[in-house]
């Protein structure tokens, strides 16, 4: 049903740029729609719960009520718990902030340091030891610049 989610899972190295990047995404969902034009991806990683805030990969997800909460299954769960795989798309309001169109919550467990995750973020701080900072969010790029080919970065 995902196939753009599971196809992305597969270049986890991309996972690391903090970029600015466009994710086509098409989902099942009820009413007759068959699937959610082009969304930018925000977020995707296990979600978090502190002080009733949603957070995934260390940003801060504003759910309103346009924001659609649907499962890779297609079924509705009724809500999102701590620590479900989810994928987020939306946008950024501000760095740390994002507003979500869609949450949907994938069929897959969270493996913590296994399951690829990704995030789309203003970038706050760059250090010369290759960490980026956005917020709560820390991603170490080093790994990234060993490439030999970076157009996919």
């Amino acid at each position: 049903m995902i196939s753009t989610i599971r196809n992305f899972r597969s270049s986890a190295l991309a996972l690391a740029t903090l970029l600015v990047i466009t994710f086509p995404l098409a989902a099942s969902a009820q009413g007759g729609m068959n699937k959610i034009a082009e969304l930018p991806l925000v977020a995707m990683g296990p979600a978090v719960y502190s002080d009733s805030k949603l957070t995934v990969n260390g940003q801060t997800i504003i759910r309103d009520g346009q924001t659609t909460i649907a499962a890779e299954d297609g079924a509705r769960p009724s809500r999102i718990r701590q620590g479900d795989y989810i994928a987020v798309t939306g946008d950024i309001m501000e760095s740390g902030v994002s507003l979500a169109t869609t949450i949907l919550v994938l069929n897959e467990e969270y493996v913590d340091g296994a399951s690829p995750t990704y995030l789309r973020a203003i970038i706050d701080d760059v250090s010369d030891s290759g960490i980026a900072r956005s917020a709560n969010s820390q991603v170490d790029f080093t790994p990234s610049l060993s490439q030999t080919d970076l157009t996919n970065i």
